[in-house]
């Protein structure tokens, strides 16, 4: 089985992800800015020499604002879903205002400056990383227009589809009747041991259960209030975060 790490780190309490293969590894998810993606790559090459390739998740900020500075380190290989590769540019314009600069005092004025070329995954495709250590993806939506949903073994790296510890984020991207579907797609999945979300600790399958009858609650009265979740699946009585730290998840 492939070594997986998290490196959960501020401004959001974003979670990081490490799939090691044999040829090369694999990071998910790079951070708010040259800050945060700095800290994230420092972490991951105290773990392994190996070449490093990028997938995003989605398109918000915290989560692919730090490709340009992982580019700048010699990473050449990013990954995106279609979607992804569709809205980055827009979204990081849109989105750059919302970066807290006490957190990333050095990023740069033009948003068009975060965004590098990637290779586009086709709706189910896999990114391979050597000794038999194959990175499944599925494109999804719900939480932002193009959701990427990535399996190693059986362990399945949800992005922001899944929330621990606080209450699902529904910005102006999030559709939750698509959300609740997307849940239910990824529930589908057999063998699966964990489900590593964008923030907060990993969960199991009856949290997902439970929060897929939160969304599609939501989707029905848009009045409904989705709660915050622990790793229980049970309401959390104040908010979970995941160690800020480097963590061996396997």
């Amino acid at each position: 089985m492939a070594e997986i790490y998290s490196f959960t780190s501020d401004p959001v309490a974003l979670n990081s992800y490490l799939v090691v293969g044999e040829e090369r590894a694999l990071v998910i998810d790079t951070g708010s800015g040259p800050a945060q993606a700095t800290g994230i790559l420092r972490a991951f090459r105290t773990v392994t020499g190996l070449p490093l390739c990028v997938v995003n998740t989605h398109d918000h900020w915290d989560h692919f604002f730090g490709n340009a500075t992982c580019k700048a380190w010699g990473i050449d290989t990013f990954y995106g879903a279609a979607g992804f590769l569709r809205e980055s540019q827009a979204s990081a314009w849109v989105q750059f205002e919302n970066v807290p600069l006490s957190a990333e005092p050095d990023l740069p004025s033009d948003p068009g400056n975060l965004i590098v070329p990637a290779t586009e995954l086709a709706a189910q495709d896999s990114i391979d990383l050597g000794g038999g250590t194959v990175v499944e993806t599925l494109e999804l939506a719900g939480h932002t227009e193009s959701d990427l949903v990535l399996r190693v073994d059986d362990v399945v790296f949800t992005g922001d589809l899944v929330e621990e510890g606080q209450p699902p984020q529904f910005g102006d991207d999030a559709t939750p009747a698509r959300w609740a579907q997307a849940l239910r797609r990824i529930l589908l999945f057999e063998g699966v041991t964990a489900y590593l979300p964008g923030h907060g600790n990993p969960v199991d399958r009856r949290f997902v259960q439970a929060q897929a009858a939160d969304v599609a609650g939501l989707a029905a009265d848009h009045t409904a209030v989705v709660p915050a979740r622990n790793s229980a699946g049970s309401s959390a009585t104040g908010q979970s975060a995941a160690p800020v730290g480097l963590v061996r998840i396997r």
